[in-house]
């Protein structure tokens, strides 16, 4: 991530130049970026505009598909977010669960997210 320029840029193993992301909101400064199952997450260090906390964007590579803002989930601790960690926990009968761990910029503030459907 180059959160300076507010861009998510993609390089092979080597270091070769692939891509810039799309759909990136201007003004959001990414701070790190976790892959899991053909997404990436991607962490905003702060809030945009009238956010209550700053965003976490899910990305394909070719597309943006979801943003999640803690602070409209009612988690106030999260204002700033330093890193973002995708798991999935596979159950006993082979379902998949999808947990984000959130990680504040501040020591001692973080939270796990569950994806409903």
């Amino acid at each position: 991530a180059n959160r300076a320029a507010g861009q998510v840029v993609k390089f092979t193993a080597k270091g070769k130049y692939v891509e810039i992301f799309d759909d990136i909101p201007e003004g959001a400064l990414i701070c790190n970026v976790s892959y899991k199952s053909d997404h990436y997450f991607l962490n905003a260090l702060s809030p945009l505009g009238d956010q209550k906390s700053a965003p976490i964007y899910v990305h394909t590579s070719e597309k943006l598909v979801s943003t999640l803002v803690p602070g409209d989930l009612e988690i106030p601790v999260l204002t700033n977010i330093h890193q973002v960690w995708p798991h999935i926990v596979k159950s006993a009968d082979g379902s998949e669960q999808l947990y984000v761990l959130i990680h504040g910029w501040n020591k001692g503030k973080y939270a796990v997210l569950k994806l409903e459907d």
